[in-house]
């Protein structure tokens, strides 16, 4: 085969025929992911980058076709896959070539390389950029969400703009059901692999109505604090293989205007059991996480005011004006990530055990500081003027001036109650008929 020889340097690559017997298509093994490599069995077999692919004229007739069987290699489940595909000469430029060698390199060489990640509700918004960051710096990403259409694009798009990148599509997780959330965590589990990271991302607000599970919990509730606890706790014997694991839970500085005296009540009561309370309950997990499995290093972390698509269900936030108003003054997803991103990503020794981490405005004393956390007037204006101005001054200031640190600050004094964080884990526990005591 000959190719007409342009006068910039090229690169040429050429693939292989298959076997004849490769003629009919066979459903993918669901393991095709697993490998026992070393990054422990979370790594991809081979990926396409963006600039090939653009510069790729392959007839559709030509696509790859997978053969895929499955056996049990020391008790793991190994595919092999052979590619159908005609002999193909792709031409691309030098410096897409280059581009991609250096995505490679810094997938294969990042800081996070051999990690294993499981991110829940990465298919957009902040999750989305969470997974990003994870598999820009090497880890490998289990995606973990409700809608699996657009998670399946997500892992598509992650996989073939990082080169050498592992990103899987877990089970569907649906928080508000605990049969789920069990399938992912015995789904993970099956594997026998370590876990490294955990980010617990996926939540929900602006319900139309109340509404509860079939065991008498409140849905808001049930999706943003008992659904994660769940899962967390699942987990536990992956996460205790993990090297320097962490679980990193997103909260919210919302959790500072309200109060939670009856763990019961905040499980079975809507009213009790509204978001502020959810979120006051994932901080709440997260030092009682700390307490119980000092092996795993457990944060809280407060993403700012951010315009997702959480926003897009209330009646009045996700309509004009006051949308108008988010807009312009809340930080977009990729910027909001920031924080999140931050705390499942900086080295383990850097890290506060228990902390809770916010970034730039939402790290001030107006907020934290112990006269200006009675939840009163006060508290709040101080609360409404971070929201609106954090961004805005981030991007003014180029984000110096700390607009763009992240740090460990103080949370709400009612989070430093450790009766109440354990009385708040054993009704957890009840609720999701687990022992109160960690088998560690």
């Amino acid at each position: 085969m000959s190719t007409v020889q342009p006068q910039a340097q090229i690169l040429t690559v050429s693939t292989h025929m298959s076997s004849s017997k490769a003629n009919a298509r066979q459903p993918p093994c669901p393991h095709r992911h697993l490998t026992t490599g070393r990054t422990r069995g979370f790594r991809n077999v081979s990926r396409r980058t963006p600039a090939l692919r653009r510069l790729t004229k392959l007839n559709d007739k030509t696509n790859s076709d997978c053969l895929s069987r499955s056996r049990v290699v020391r008790g793991r489940s190994l595919c092999e896959t052979t590619a159908q595909r005609t002999p193909t000469v792709l031409v691309a430029c030098s410096s897409a070539a280059s581009e991609s060698s250096a995505l490679l390199k810094s997938v294969r060489n990042g800081p996070l390389a051999g990690k294993v990640a499981i991110v829940t509700g990465c298919d957009r918004g902040l999750g989305r950029h969470i997974a990003e960051s994870l598999v820009a710096k090497g880890a490998s990403v289990q995606m973990a969400c409700i809608d699996t259409e657009p998670a399946t694009r997500t892992r598509d798009e992650l996989n073939q703009t990082y080169p050498g990148a592992n990103v899987v599509l877990a089970p569907r997780l649906d928080l508000a059901d605990m049969s789920s959330v069990r399938k992912v965590a015995e789904w993970f589990l099956a594997f026998d692999e370590p876990l490294d990271i955990l980010v617990n991302n996926a939540g929900a607000n602006f319900f139309a109505k109340e509404w509860y599970t079939a065991a008498g919990i409140g849905g808001c509730a049930q999706i943003n604090f008992l659904g994660p606890y769940f899962l967390t706790r699942l987990l536990v014997p992956a996460l205790l293989k993990g090297s320097e694991p962490r679980v990193v839970s997103v909260a919210s500085v919302m959790h500072r205007f309200t109060s939670l005296t009856d763990p019961d009540a905040f499980l079975k009561e809507w009213g009790a059991g509204g978001y502020r309370a959810a979120k006051l309950a994932v901080v709440l997990f997260t030092k009682e996480l700390q307490r119980r499995l000092p092996g795993v290093t457990s944060v809280a972390v407060d993403p700012g005011s951010v315009y997702s698509g959480i926003w897009d269900t209330s009646t009045s936030f996700g309509r004009p004006p006051l949308v108008w108003l988010l807009q312009v003054c809340y930080a977009p997803v990729h910027d909001g990530a920031a924080a999140p991103i931050h705390a499942a990503t900086i080295p383990t020794n850097q890290l506060v055990p228990g902390g809770y981490y916010a970034r730039g405005m939402f790290r001030s004393a107006f907020l934290s500081a112990t006269p200006f956390t009675a939840g009163g007037i006060l508290h709040q204006l101080a609360c409404l003027v971070c929201s609106l101005l954090d961004w805005p001054l981030r991007r003014l200031l180029r984000g110096h001036a700390g607009t763009a640190v992240t740090s460990a600050v103080s949370a709400a004094p009612t989070t430093d109650d450790t009766q109440l964080s354990a009385r708040m884990w054993e009704a957890a526990a009840a609720a999701a008929q687990l022992p109160s005591e960690i088998e560690s």
